[in-house]
């Protein structure tokens, strides 16, 4: 390695001279800056995007943990066994993390300076200390998650990792099936590196994460965990609206064993909801996790959203939280209006199985809840 090339490598490790390039937004300012960071006085902005480009195209071995604390890693690439990295700036606000992902992909830095590490290497490299949860959420999707998490991201000392695409990637693939448990841990302590005054991890998982139950579990005995679920007929119609990537049959496919036969859409997401039943129902027995059903949620009282996540409001959290509960999750600054379903919607069998779970719901104080409807 050249001192050219390991002085870049000492930039990458250097929160507050990536910050300084992240700030610039014309390529003669971040050239002129990074010609100073890597001592290179007569750099041109070709040489400049030759360098970087070379860079880009070779593996990062993250050399301490202040790497750590300036790159956020956000996606997986399967065909070189891959974690690709992006400078982290504040903690996510958005619903989603992909949302996140996409508005800090658009800065000049993002597009010019592009990290990548062999998950093998980071497996090498990895701290044994490990983040521990404070709060999993595991839902069956348009269950009101999106609502909760997004509830909790405002507060202090508080991170939300909302469906982590990177963390559902690579535990479905079959290459790592070995090795998920110390998979999982060391993706939640990198996505959470960079943000070490959060002392609150939330982690609201993809709704086919439900399927490794078990995985999450073990890996995180700690964590309390939610399981939010709805009336099937309300969830069907919103995927007939806009279906989720769990609920259409594809080639590279969510499920670690996608058996289903059926012919048409609905057949087929009818199907997956049983087996989110199902995980529900496994998962419940043991007696681990609270069950709340999406009605419950959106009546929750103060006191019942701080005895459900075990974090605390100050007064004017508690005024944003309950304005919050008023709009709907993924438009930001649209009230929520809820279409309601026919009871067509769905067959019978996943009436009754959600009737059956529903009855397991946790038994919040009666006189501040209005009764669950009937199914």
């Amino acid at each position: 390695m050249n001192d050219l090339t390991q002085r870049y490598i000492k930039l990458l490790h250097n929160r507050q001279q990536l910050q300084q390039l992240a700030a610039q937004h014309s390529m003669a300012h971040f050239c002129d800056l990074l010609a100073r960071y890597l001592d290179w006085p007569d750099l041109t902005e070709q040489q400049m995007l030759t360098f970087l480009r070379q860079q880009n195209a070779r593996a990062v071995v993250p050399a301490s943990a202040e790497f750590n604390r300036c790159w956020f890693p956000y996606a997986y690439q399967s065909n070189q066994q891959s974690v690709r990295w992006l400078l982290a700036n504040e903690k996510p606000q958005q619903p989603f993390l992909a949302d996140y992902i996409a508005a800090n992909r658009q800065s000049l830095l993002a597009t010019l300076i592009q990290p990548y590490s062999l998950l093998a290497d980071l497996l090498a490299v990895a701290t044994p200390a490990k983040v521990a949860p404070a709060l999993l959420i595991f839902h069956w999707s348009r269950t009101g998650s999106t609502l909760l998490a997004s509830s909790m991201m405002p507060v202090a000392g508080c991170l939300v990792l909302s469906e982590s695409m990177l963390i559902s990637d690579v535990l479905t693939d079959p290459v790592w099936q070995d090795r998920t448990k110390e998979l999982l841990q060391l993706l939640v302590h990198l996505q959470s590196g960079p943000w070490p005054e959060c002392s609150s991890i939330i982690i609201k998982t993809n709704a086919w994460d439900l399927q490794q139950w078990r995985l999450w579990q073990t890996a995180f005995p700690d964590a309390k965990n939610l399981c939010l679920i709805r009336q099937p007929a309300a969830i069907l119609r919103s995927h007939q609206h806009e279906a989720g990537r769990h609920m259409v049959k594809q080639r590279v496919t969510v499920w670690l064993d996608d058996n289903c036969q059926a012919e048409d859409l609905i057949t087929y997401q009818q199907q997956k909801l049983t087996q989110l039943m199902q995980f529900t129902a496994q998962l419940v027995k043991t007696g681990n996790s609270t069950l709340i059903d999406y009605q419950q949620l959106i009546q929750l009282s103060n006191a019942q959203w701080q005895q459900l996540t075990g974090l605390a409001l100050s007064d004017s959290e508690i005024m944003t939280w309950q304005q919050h509960l008023k709009l709907d999750a993924k438009n930001s600054g649209q009230l929520y209006r809820p279409a309601e379903p026919a009871a067509s919607d769905c067959s019978p069998e996943l009436a009754q199985q959600y009737h059956l779970l529903r009855l397991q719901c946790h038994d919040w104080n009666a006189d501040e809840l209005n009764p669950l409807p009937a199914v």
